[in-house]
């Protein structure tokens, strides 16, 4: 004989409402309507969390469970802004603005359309902050999402630091099938799209139009002769390269100058790509970028 206890649950208005009105249509108690919708979440999700398992690539995390999967694409900044102690007078709308795609490209170059972006500021609210937040709201705007259901912001509401600080965390739930990871093959090409800049040279970037743009991530990551590719950071071009190569069970083999593998790479400055030998000419037609071929897969 199966044994049964009894679980007290408190559930919104809302839903209660809900249950009432199937238990007329149905001419079922509500207990047992609450008890058979339990069960199929329980039995539904079970399965998935055994299955959850969570990849680092880059300053991306990727939670599988079973057909879905959860992106989480992070990064923070600090001193670069209009604050008094800043080391880097840089506009706040364009640090909100820059800083925000930059995450938003992580999750686009995995074939992973942003749902939305979390923003934590560590100042007060103040026309800096409130600049930093209409700079990530644009961008938002520029991929069609509505900031007013997709941003999500927290200020410090103690102090007034005299520095500016943030974070930024963008999120996307998309099939796990499709995918751009770990799918790169032996003998494919590893190609440098952009330009390596720092600081002052993003700005510099800006200005003249020659950022990595969202659509231009997206673009390349629907193109059938770019296996994988990987917006380029701070960490620099070897380690891009090994987490590319490491997803598909290959090596990296680097031929670029020391001084470029080594150097950090600032904000939507550059990508790197994983390509078929064949179809360089069709990259290089395709993009208005610089390109430059580092490495192949092995």
């Amino acid at each position: 004989m199966r044994r049964e206890s009894f679980l007290t649950v408190r559930v919104p208005s809302e839903l209660l409402e809900i249950f009432k009105e199937t238990s007329k249509t149905l001419g079922l108690p509500k207990s047992e309507l609450v008890r058979n919708a339990l069960s199929s979440y329980a039995y539904s999700v079970r399965p998935l969390l055994s299955e959850l398992h969570a990849v680092r690539r880059g300053d991306t995390i990727i939670f599988k469970a079973g057909p879905l999967t959860l992106g989480l694409s992070f990064t923070s900044l600090g001193g670069v802004g209009e604050k008094p102690l800043d080391q880097l007078k840089v506009p706040s709308y364009l640090v909100g603005q820059i800083m925000a795609r930059s995450v938003l490209l992580e999750l686009i170059s995995l074939n992973m359309w942003p749902k939305g972006l979390l923003l934590s500021i560590c100042m007060e609210p103040s026309e800096e902050s409130f600049s930093m937040v209409k700079g990530a709201s644009k961008e938002l705007q520029e991929i069609g999402l509505n900031p007013a259901e997709s941003l999500h912001v927290n200020y410090e509401e103690y102090f007034k630091p005299q520095q500016t600080a943030a974070s930024f965390t963008a999120y996307s739930v998309a099939h796990t099938p499709a995918l751009k990871i770990g799918s790169s093959s032996p003998g494919d090409i590893l190609v440098l799209a952009g330009r390596k800049a720092v600081g002052s040279e993003i700005l510099k970037l800006h200005q003249e139009g020659k950022l990595i743009t969202c659509k231009m991530v997206s673009l390349l990551a629907k193109a059938p002769y770019v296996k994988e590719l990987i917006p380029l950071d701070s960490k620099g071009l070897t380690y891009a390269a090994n987490e590319l190569a490491k997803a598909s069970g290959l090596q990296a083999k680097l031929k670029a100058r020391k001084a470029l593998l080594n150097s950090p790479f600032g904000p939507c400055a550059a990508l790197l790509l994983s390509v078929d030998p064949s179809r360089e000419e069709d990259l290089k037609n395709f993009i208005e970028l610089p390109v430059t071929i580092v490495g192949f897969l092995a």
